[in-house]
């Protein structure tokens, strides 16, 4: 197979996944990432270790893969990023912006966003990977742990947790 028939193949699964892609009807203050917020000010607990920033999330906004953002007056304050499984949702990451005091608790509004994307959309669970010390907080939200905690190596322990969609 030559380079352009792998790009080939590549943009026909690209082009596969986009026409499956679920429209989300998202009303302020949530929206989809855009390809200029990439150039927005974004700094979190992640970015030192994994230099995981909105430029990066741009280009991972695709498939069942999802990107959204929590933006008030142009400034983006969090964002979650889902995947969407057969049965379930899966929660891959939530950030607030530690730029802005007034993102601080934003997670709390986008886990209800995202409960109610679930529900919407028929999904059975929400699933996760937590670190240690956030367990407390997505037990407080409902989830239980699912399995044991195992080593990573970018983010330390984590926990498996999931919880039933209403």
């Amino acid at each position: 197979m030559t380079i352009w028939e792998k790009h080939f193949r590549q943009a026909l699964i690209l082009l596969e996944e986009q026409m499956a892609r679920r429209s989300l009807a998202l009303n302020p203050p949530y929206r989809e990432i855009e390809y200029a917020d990439g150039k927005k000010k974004f700094w979190n607990r992640l970015k030192p270790k994994s230099r995981i920033d909105l430029s990066y999330l741009v280009e991972t906004n695709i498939g069942k893969r999802f990107v959204i953002v929590y933006e008030i007056e142009g400034d983006i304050l969090g964002f979650i990023v889902f995947v969407g499984e057969d049965d379930h949702l899966y929660l891959d990451l939530i950030e607030w912006n530690e730029i802005f005091e007034e993102s601080r608790g934003v997670e709390f509004s986008l886990m209800i966003l995202l409960e109610a994307i679930a529900a919407n959309f028929g999904y059975s669970r929400i699933i996760l990977y937590s670190t240690g010390e956030n367990i407390g907080y997505y037990e407080a939200l409902g989830y239980e742990i699912a399995g044991n905690s195992f080593d990573n190596p970018d983010y330390g322990m984590l926990t498996p947790m999931g919880k039933i969609a209403a």
